[in-house]
């Protein structure tokens, strides 16, 4: 309730960052009420103002980059906001302790979500395009070769393919006044021998005239290029994958041409085998290939940092979650466990796998008690054995488990912002003052050889702590 404000200030708003008031010191975004996050459990009331969420992404200090803003239009202002005991609401995805993406899983400040791979892009690697013709490789293979050092290069570069389980293959004609013939092509994993053919509007052949590109058709094929490179984990950093196509023979004339990037000068990788793979003559170019792009993998997983609810078998109720843009299925497992486990995973085994498809009022009943509360999230592309490009993946937010509050003496911590226009504001819980605890109020007398007596006022103050505090 508005008390008042400071002479100097020349407002009175009040604004709310976040604040606990449980025994498990669960925190509550002060702009999720305004949101309506929390499946109605965020419910809020005001008199005499307005509330809006004001955005602070320029201060790293406030949670969520964001709170409540309540601004009063006359006396006797205030807010009121319904708390609700106990439960863990997840909304900052990048910001909670112990958050793992695994599997080219994406998170932002709002949301995780699915990471769709990038595209590789011959003249980011290489360098400028040369406006280079290379004659003569009519009727030879060209194995164009994709180091995974390459692609798991640094973001600057603007070249990170990032694990998929389709991909396509952008293919650059000639720059003079040529075309490029091409019979048949694929993609192979150098390593393990697995490849895949690459096929043009469901044929094997296509024909580029000089200054344009021809695609291939989207094709099932996994390349993985971070150490999470499955849900089993592995190291991929230095898988090389590569690009091979056939050039029809030089009759008839104009169809034997092939587009060149030169690499860095200051760079020796063998780029491309000319006569095909590893039997050809190695060269520190890239020909014709101008873009691999990445698309998603069948599975993206999630796992998000251990909660501690500060009790030691918390009676578990219900799960609820969000999933927007349903592109591809989100699933969310919840986990317990009785130790805060956050560099080893070692009881990961242990604990239940029961994926929960829907998000409303997912029952928790019946699962292992356990002091430490975490998800997973299990995004599965479904459209098939090639997932479409998708403009952006389902995402996951407001991630929220339920418990049975125990009784006891809690304090409430509350962050709020200062200012130059904020006001003086009191706090009541159920329209009750907060207790102080016990308050010792001292006076100690001394007389001094003077004659005179001097005193000294003291006081101390004893107040309630949440329990495990």
């Amino acid at each position: 309730k508005l008390e008042g404000k400071n002479a100097a200030s020349t407002g009175s708003k009040l604004g709310i960052d976040k604040f606990s008031l449980s025994l498990s010191d669960s925190p509550r975004e002060g702009e999720h009420y305004y949101e309506g996050a929390g499946y109605g459990y965020y419910t809020y009331a005001y008199l005499n103002g307005a509330v809006t969420v004001e955005e602070m992404t320029n201060s790293i200090e406030w949670s969520g980059e964001k709170q409540l803003l309540f601004t009063p239009s006359a006396n006797m202002a205030g807010v009121s906001l319904d708390v609700y005991n106990d439960l863990w609401l997840d909304s900052e995805f990048d910001t909670v302790d112990g958050t793992m993406r695994i599997n080219s899983t994406i998170v932002s400040n709002d949301y995780a979500s699915m990471l769709k791979g990038t595209t590789w892009e011959a003249s980011k690697v290489m360098g400028a395009e040369t406006n280079h013709t290379e004659t003569g490789l009519g009727g030879k293979r060209i194995a164009v070769m994709l180091y995974g050092e390459q692609m798991n290069g640094s973001p600057s570069l603007d070249h990170l393919a990032i694990n998929g389980n389709a991909v396509r293959v952008k293919f650059a004609g000639p720059s003079d006044t040529n075309k490029l013939a091409i019979t048949s092509a694929g993609i192979f994993n150098v390593d393990s021998g697995f490849g895949v053919p690459l096929l043009f509007a469901g044929g094997a052949s296509v024909t580029i005239n000089n200054g344009t590109t021809a695609w291939s058709d989207w094709v099932e094929f996994p390349l993985y290029c971070d150490r999470y490179a499955d849900l089993e984990g592995g190291d991929h950093n230095h898988t090389t994958y590569a690009v091979w196509f056939d050039v029809a023979p030089s009759p008839p004339p104009n169809r034997d041409s092939c587009l060149a990037w030169e690499w860095y000068s200051t760079k020796t990788n063998i780029m491309t085998y000319i006569g095909g793979y590893p039997a050809g003559i190695p060269t520190n170019k890239v020909y014709v290939v101008q873009e691999v792009e990445v698309g998603y993998p069948k599975q993206a997983w999630f796992q998000s940092g251990f909660f501690d609810t500060r009790i030691p078998d918390p009676d578990y109720k219900f799960l609820n979650f969000t999933v927007t843009n349903q592109t591809v299925n989100c699933d969310v497992d919840v986990r317990l466990g009785n130790t805060d486990d956050r560099v080893t995973q070692s009881d990961l085994q242990l604990w239940p796998l029961t994926y929960f498809e829907n998000g409303v009022n997912n029952s928790l009943a019946g699962m292992n008690q356990g002091q430490y509360v975490k998800y997973d999230a299990l995004f599965t592309a479904t459209a098939g054995a090639v997932p479409p490009p998708y403009d952006e993946a389902s995402q996951l937010s407001h991630v929220m488990v339920e418990w049975e509050p125990p009784i006891g003496i809690v304090d409430l911590n509350m962050d709020l912002c200062m200012g130059p226009d904020f006001g003086i504001y009191s706090a009541t819980v159920d329209d009750k003052a907060l207790a102080r605890g016990i308050e010792i109020n001292m006076t100690i007398f001394e007389d001094s050889i003077m004659g005179k007596r001097h005193q000294t006022l003291g006081s101390m103050k004893i107040v309630p702590l949440n329990t495990g505090k």
